[in-house]
């Protein structure tokens, strides 16, 4: 299954290139896979009498364990051998083929849902005749919804831009929200700095969970500016209260108050591939661990943010920032390999990494006192070794211009205006 990241890479690469967009559902897909295991069935009642029958499946059905991975080996083997496509090495969930220089076409794969992308309408028609010879389908025609997101074309400026406002709206329904008023940021700077102090058998019978759920899947796809709110509320899933479900409520009424607002994809941007990493302090006195985040920019369009904390206590500013850095870098190779194998990246393709720490840039570079950082020797090493692979340095820039601020903390208004601008 395509994740959030290809997708996003995969439109904004074809935006760019003014490729055609399409989308496919085929119609029962589990059911045209062939089962290698023998699995056994009872009878439906009324066809017979006899309880001593069992029925052997020859197909995959919905429900088993089998059928995914049933399923996904039919539709590969369907798409290299019949197509002649060739999965993608680090997402075997995305197909290329090309046909020339400026002829590249993709196939994009979740579970029944393709994403198809060519070069010409032509190119793409036979594809899909292709997958219509051989499944049901519904022909969606140019991609304008997929998986909740609402995608919006530019061909003129060759640009896609991404929302969700429909699901936005479907949650604020869902959790009986219609009667509150949207918020204008998403979480409160007085919540994080002062966070509850909950006994672990504390739990609301409020749909919690559900609703941090959602707003995952809205933050990893489309809206970064939620990222840090859904990170912190997520700390408290095993132990929450009515007070943090209105908490959580809030972020929804932000998205609501923001629903129109768009992921913007492709575009003529410089042939450039940014990674920005930061790190805060810790926010509370009840909180030992800093909160860590980074954004990458291809052809300065943000196609991967995180946030997340720290898995271990940071006995320094320097150290938290380097902690943050070397979880970027994990991040930007991963990448870096996607990226390289779609050829969105060349040699001639300028690439920085930035942070906004000085010595944390310092220890990067090899200036550092080793009696203050004997105890993180594995990051330093890790950080320093792809650094000098990918011929990168360290390089620093103002919190002023630190594009992964917005992913570490609760900005103020004004800054977090300017952040998500």
């Amino acid at each position: 299954m395509i994740n959030h990241f290809t997708i996003i890479v995969l439109l904004h690469l074809a935006a760019k290139q003014g490729h055609v967009i399409h989308s496919i559902d085929i119609k029962a897909a589990f059911l045209y896979a062939d089962l290698k295991e023998k699995v056994y069935v009872k009878i439906p009642p009324g066809i017979l009498d006899s309880e001593d029958y069992v029925w052997e499946l020859d197909k995959a059905l919905y429900g088993l364990k089998q059928s995914p991975q049933a399923w996904n080996d039919h539709l590969t083997k369907f798409i290299e051998e019949k197509l002649g496509f060739k999965s993608l090495p680090g997402s075997p969930c995305l197909f290329r083929q090309k046909n020339g220089p400026n002829a590249v076409s993709y196939i994009g794969v979740y579970v029944d849902d393709m994403i198809i992308t060519s070069y010409s309408l032509e190119k793409v028609e036979q594809i899909k005749q292709a997958f219509k010879d051989e499944f049901e389908l519904k022909d969606n025609g140019e991609i304008t919804y997929l998986l909740g997101v609402n995608m919006i074309h530019d061909k003129v400026n060759r640009t896609i831009s991404l929302n969700q406002t429909n699901y936005i709206e479907r949650l604020i329904e869902t959790f009986n929200a219609q009667e509150r008023r949207s918020r204008k940021y998403p979480i409160n700077g007085l919540l994080v700095s002062n966070p509850p102090v909950i006994n672990s058998e504390v739990k609301s019978d409020l749909p919690y969970r559900e609703l941090l759920g959602s707003l995952l899947y809205i933050s990893n796809f489309t809206r970064p500016d939620i990222a840090f709110a859904v990170s912190f509320l997520s700390k408290f899933s095993n132990c929450y209260t009515d007070e943090l479900y209105n908490h959580a409520l809030d972020v929804l009424l932000y998205l609501h108050g923001s629903k129109d607002a768009c992921l913007k994809l492709g575009g003529s941007g410089p042939d450039e591939l940014s990674m920005y990493a930061d790190a805060s302090g810790t926010q509370s006195l009840q909180e030992s661990k800093c909160t860590q985040g980074h954004g990458l920019y291809l052809n300065n369009r943000l196609i991967l943010w995180k946030s997340s904390r720290q898995q271990l206590t940071s006995l320094s500013t320097a150290e938290a920032e380097y902690s943050a850095c070397t979880y970027a870098m994990q991040s930007f190779e991963y990448a870096h390999f996607i990226l390289s194998g779609l050829e969105a990246i060349s040699n001639r393709t300028k690439i920085s990494f930035f942070c906004d720490n000085q010595a944390a840039v310092a220890i990067a570079a090899g200036i550092d006192n080793p009696a203050r950082t004997k105890h993180m020797l594995r990051r330093i090493f890790y950080l320093r070794e792809s650094l000098k692979h990918y011929k990168l340095k360290l390089e620093y820039i103002s919190t002023k211009e630190m594009r992964a601020d917005i992913y570490t903390k609760a900005l103020a208004y004004e800054l977090f205006n300017n952040a998500i601008k």
